[in-house]
């Protein structure tokens, strides 16, 4: 009896985990949700902060994750996500929250422990690489070489980087988050237009290391915002 040798297709090759992966935040389909947040929470005690990287773990498959230290030694992260729906967000702000007892308002004496950018991102990448500028973070779902490309950024002189200016845009409105949400109860009592300047010139002089100009003050609170042609052309007795 003839025997008949039938071919066997080789079986379908399995996705490694660098095909999940994306190079750059352009790679991402327009719908997902590029956004940035922060904990107020104590990553140097190490129960803390290994509960934190196992719930991000759980709730997010694209986010970096940074530990800062504010001027008033606070210690909390800074966090950068990418995420299909606000649900896995929100789950995991639900479970954070009752697990340390988060503060979601601020209080006359005690700020917000937690908080999202209300606004959709104008410039992520810039996003991300202010989240990058301490260079104390962890990630996942992107390729190493791109992390270290946009870390490597957060510090580039003015010469050698043709978007600075945007990237300072970006720095100058996380700061004046930062210090209305994390740093609230040492700014009580100032106006939103004084805490935009102290954004303003902090930024300027980390990325210039010089202090800025009045016209340099007055151009860049125009640029975020915060100044009117009408009010400018008053303070020129226009």
């Amino acid at each position: 009896m003839e025997l008949t040798i039938t071919e066997i297709a080789p079986a379908p090759t399995q996705p490694t985990i660098i095909d999940h992966l994306y190079q750059t935040i352009e790679a991402f389909p327009p719908t997902y949700v590029k956004t940035m947040f922060y904990l107020t929470l104590d990553w140097s005690d190490p129960e803390i902060d290994a509960t934190v990287v196992c719930l991000f773990e759980e709730y997010f498959e694209h986010y970096v994750l940074a530990k800062e230290t504010g001027k008033n030694q606070l210690k909390h992260y800074q966090v950068f996500i990418i995420i299909p729906t606000l649900t896995p967000y929100n789950n995991f702000i639900a479970k954070i929250k009752y697990k340390y007892r988060l503060r979601g308002r601020a209080t006359e004496n005690q700020p917000r422990q937690y908080g999202k950018v209300k606004d959709k991102l104008k410039n992520p990448e810039n996003a991300l690489i202010y989240t990058l500028k301490e260079k104390d973070y962890r990630y996942k779902g992107f390729t190493t070489p791109y992390i270290e490309e946009m870390a490597s950024r957060s510090y580039l002189k003015p010469d050698e980087e043709n978007n600075l200016y945007d990237i300072m845009i970006e720095d100058i409105k996380a700061r004046i988050y930062q210090i209305q949400e994390v740093a609230h109860q040492d700014y009580i009592n100032v106006t939103n237009m004084r805490i935009s300047q102290i954004a303003v010139v902090e930024s300027y002089y980390q990325h210039y290391k010089r202090l800025p100009t009045k016209s340099a003050i007055l151009n860049l609170l125009f640029k975020i915002g915060e100044l009117t042609s009408g009010y400018y052309l008053d303070l020129l007795n226009l």
